[in-house]
């Protein structure tokens, strides 16, 4: 899914709005493991590592703020609905990750060797710069 503005004036405002963290991101993943928490939140801090082109877990980081609900567990593998408040570079991978349950096909941050990385933008809602109607767009699902 893409997001783009056809007009400068739109774009603006829809810049405002993400700085303002005043839009709804959803995305669908599949992670490694059984969640014992179905439900949770990751408030860590993520930075850049020194030595290689990777996000990490930092005390001098830039906040991040992720939150997670499990939908369904199979063959030792949880189907979550994620929603993130900003946006990280790697956000969710590293979020994931750092609690024990990285995405399956995750390379860079976990050890799957399937080379599909099972994480899909699903659903975004906004106001509308003109109608200032909320709009949510969802997508089908891609697992």
């Amino acid at each position: 899914m893409i997001l783009f503005a056809k007009h400068f004036l739109s774009h603006s405002y829809l810049n405002y709005l993400f700085e303002q963290r005043q839009v709804l991101k959803k995305y669908r993943c599949l992670c490694e493991g059984v969640f014992t928490n179905i439900s949770g939140e990751i408030n860590t801090k993520i930075g850049r590592h020194r030595h290689e082109n990777k996000q990490i877990i930092s005390k001098t980081g830039k906040d991040a703020q992720t939150k997670y609900r499990v939908i369904s567990h199979q063959n030792n593998m949880s189907k979550v609905e994620v929603i993130i408040s900003g946006g990280r570079r790697h956000q969710i991978r590293v979020h994931m990750a750092s609690i024990g349950h990285p995405i399956v096909g995750d390379s860079l941050y976990g050890n799957s060797k399937m080379q599909t990385l099972m994480l899909h933008f699903y659903e975004i809602a906004f106001v509308h710069p003109r109608t200032l109607k909320k709009i949510a767009i969802k997508c089908d699902e891609a697992f």
